[in-house]
């Protein structure tokens, strides 16, 4: 894993930085990189990790290099296809200014005891554009229980207290979800901003199904009261994760015997075979509602502040 920091020129004042995970798909110096120079100050700084195996790994160094960056009040970390359309400090300053929000995004939503959070359909917030269509849930900042990664700004408290490199998470997955739950562990509140991003992907599917399904699972030991039966039923179906392929194989199995295959889906996936099973365990989840640790306020409500 590579860590580039380009550090600030050497004005004075309070800065941000901004940082990406750097993938293979060449979007970050073609859109991502060009876009965050149009808005970045002198005292800013860019913070990109190259070769990473796992997310959660690349925040770990985000955070450590930030922290060494001893103006830096915040960080506006986003995915390497994302394009910044509008400077985005004003809203980071606004919320840099709340001190009991410890992390904030650009979509999120309440309620939620799966990572697949959009599937609350009711308590979903925010606004962002990608290829294939508006997320509009509403412009106004709230509340909320969870944001999703694609943007997320991290004020210095949070990035200085918060490491995964303890937690058994692992891969691309979830990682929005299980940062606004250790916020919210710590005391913090977590929120949707409103941020002007265009997203260079059709949001479709999953990096790693598997891995999905693993953090899911130890995201929901990690944050929910569970019994003892299912806390055992979880850990037995970590364990069997690898078979998350056969299973998404047997779907598409059946489906071309009951003469389904091809059926559209609504899911992330657009794969029936995918999004069924993600389904299945997001229905499984909710027998969790009511037992986060600490309690999900259950709806997001809107976000005031002094000065917009």
């Amino acid at each position: 894993m590579r860590v580039v920091v380009e550090t600030p020129r050497g004005a004075s004042g309070t800065g941000y930085a901004f940082a990406v995970c750097v993938g293979h798909g060449g979007h970050f110096e073609s859109v991502c990189r060009p876009a965050l120079h149009r808005f970045m100050r002198p005292q800013d700084a860019l913070i990109a990790v190259y070769d990473s195996t796992s997310m959660f790994e690349a925040y770990d160094e985000i955070f450590r290099a930030a922290t060494d960056l001893a103006n830096c009040c915040g960080i506006l970390a986003i995915h390497d296809d994302v394009e910044v359309r509008s400077d985005p400090i004003a809203e980071m300053s606004v919320l840099a200014e709340i001190a009991d929000v410890g992390l904030a995004g650009a979509l999120g939503g309440a309620a939620g005891t799966s990572l697949a959070w959009w599937r609350e359909k009711p308590e979903r917030r925010g606004l962002l554009v990608d290829r294939r269509k508006v997320h509009d849930h509403g412009g106004r900042r709230h509340l909320v229980d969870v944001v999703d990664d694609v943007v997320l700004f991290v004020p210095r408290p949070t990035f200085e207290s918060t490491r995964f490199e303890q937690t058994p998470y692992r891969g691309y997955e979830g990682l929005g979800v299980i940062l606004s739950s250790m916020v919210h562990r710590a005391g913090a509140l977590v929120a949707v901003g409103q941020f002007d991003m265009f997203h260079h992907n059709d949001c479709v599917g999953f990096n790693n199904v598997v891995d999905w399904r693993w953090n899911e699972l130890a995201w929901q030991l990690d944050f929910f009261e569970v019994d003892a039966r299912r806390r055992l039923r979880s850990m037995l179906q970590s364990r069997l994760s690898a078979l998350v392929p056969a299973r998404i194989a047997l779907n598409r199995a059946v489906a071309m015997v009951r003469g389904n295959a091809g059926s559209p889906s609504d899911g992330e996936a657009q794969d029936p075979a995918v999004d069924s099973l993600v389904e299945r365990w997001f229905r499984d989840g909710k027998a969790l509602r009511g037992r986060s640790r600490p309690p999900f306020t259950g709806s997001s409500r809107p976000l005031e502040v002094a000065r917009v």
